[in-house]
């Protein structure tokens, strides 16, 4: 079971993917997906903080493995490959966070739609068959249920072969 609040503890994702939702005092939220090789509770490394995750999903079934913060730090410390993958995995998910930034700060509601379902492995020609909601799409965009419905039906109005959006 993940816990992210009673200890510090990482959590290495083996298998599957995790819808997790932050919610924070001002009340607006962020989603984000985590698939197979992220890592829960990372940012416990560097500061003696607790994540706040409010709600955590499963999207599929899932394996992972626990780890507490200091046999974690102990594991980077003795073994270089390891700390070598530790930095590749923040450094992707670094850059990966500033796409969503710039997408979700710059684009419209379609684009920004279209890049959550591409970032999902969905295409634009194939948004009928999307195993997320449009409350959990809301999430991921930064934007409400009513705007993705909208979206979705504008982007599935576009012919196949338009490549403007």
């Amino acid at each position: 079971m993940i816990d992210l609040k009673s200890s510090k503890k990482a959590y290495l994702l083996a298998k599957g993917q995790i819808f997790v939702i932050r919610v924070r005092e001002n009340g607006r939220s962020r989603a984000m997906i985590l698939n197979e090789g992220d890592i829960l509770g990372i940012t416990q490394l560097f500061g003696n903080h607790i994540t706040n995750i409010n709600h955590l999903f499963t999207k599929t079934q899932i394996e992972c493995c626990i780890f507490s913060i200091e046999q974690l730090e102990d594991m980077c410390c003795k073994f270089n490959d390891f700390a070598c993958k530790m930095i590749d995995i923040l450094s992707k998910r670094l850059s990966k966070t500033y796409n969503v930034i710039e997408h979700l700060t710059l684009d419209t509601s379609e684009e920004k739609l279209l890049y959550i379902l591409e970032t999902l492995g969905y295409k634009r020609y194939n948004v009928d068959r999307i195993s997320y909601t449009h409350e959990e799409l809301a999430q991921l965009a930064g934007l409400n249920r009513v705007t993705v419905t909208r979206a979705l039906e504008q982007i599935k109005s576009i012919p196949k072969n338009y490549n403007k959006l």
